[in-house]
């Protein structure tokens, strides 16, 4: 289980924190490139994966 953090910024300014659950690492990649070319979600840097290899595949596209 892949857990990444982002923060979503409404119109009216205010900032809610948001957690997305994957069980790929291939999709969760996927939802932080979304985030990262977002202009509302804003990826925070966290994400906790249960299993060392997608910590890895993950942690070296990242870089």
């Amino acid at each position: 289980m892949i857990e990444v953090e982002y923060v979503y910024i409404r119109k009216d300014g205010k900032v809610l924190k948001g957690y997305a659950h994957f069980f790929k690492a291939d999709k969760a990649l996927r939802f932080i490139y979304k985030l990262n070319s977002s202009k509302n979600m804003v990826f925070t840097g966290d994400y906790s994966c249960t299993d060392p290899l997608d910590f890895e595949y993950i942690s070296r596209r990242l870089k």
